[in-house]
């Protein structure tokens, strides 16, 4: 049995799925893929599915795995939850701007939120 070279979330690949998603994924032979190292494996992998940003349900299309709808419905849930709490912090930091004189476009430019929403913030719709 392959020893594992990845971890992408709580999943464990072994070298052989590694060198399976990328021959798919880059179009590379499988002969290129097994000369090269684990760490060569695991980074190019690693950019190819994130770039930057972690993105479990890519991974899980890369490697063919069947999503867990429960596991995915915790990651919504968790997300809707902190940006729920985000917007409550934009929110309070708005009012708090505006009352001490910043005008409304530039709270919404510094928030990243539309004007209207600053305004239903501050009570104007």
């Amino acid at each position: 049995m392959s020893k594992t070279i990845v971890s992408i979330g709580t999943t464990d690949y072994t070298r052989d799925k590694v060198i399976e998603a990328l021959a798919r994924l880059d179009g590379l032979d499988e002969a290129t893929l097994n000369s090269w190292t684990d760490k060569q494996l695991g980074d190019r992998l690693h950019e190819e599915l994130y770039g930057d940003d972690y993105d479990p349900m890519r991974a899980e299309a890369v490697f063919d795995v069947t999503p867990d709808l429960s596991r995915t419905a915790r990651i919504l849930r968790d997300a809707r939850r902190r940006l729920e709490t985000a917007m409550d912090a934009a929110e309070d930091s708005a009012i708090g701007a505006y009352a001490l004189g910043t005008p409304e476009t530039v709270i919404a430019r510094e928030l990243g939120v539309n004007r209207m929403t600053v305004r239903k913030w501050l009570g104007k719709l």
